[in-house]
């Protein structure tokens, strides 16, 4: 299992790549911005820096 400072690393590069591909461009852009959210809060979890998932909004 990797640390908590490495986790955090992974975190930060993931919200570095969403910042960067933020507004999507495409409908391709857009699933990577989709797939990189659930990676960051996939991460957070792990560190417990969520307490439970949340909540999908209705559609």
């Amino acid at each position: 299992m990797r640390s908590r400072e490495e986790i955090e690393q992974r975190i930060n590069e993931l919200e570095k790549r969403y910042d960067e591909n933020d507004p999507p461009s495409s409908p391709v852009a857009d699933e990577l911005e989709i797939e990189l959210l659930r990676a960051m809060a996939e991460l957070e979890w792990v560190i417990e820096e969520r307490e439970a998932p949340e909540e999908l909004p209705s559609e």
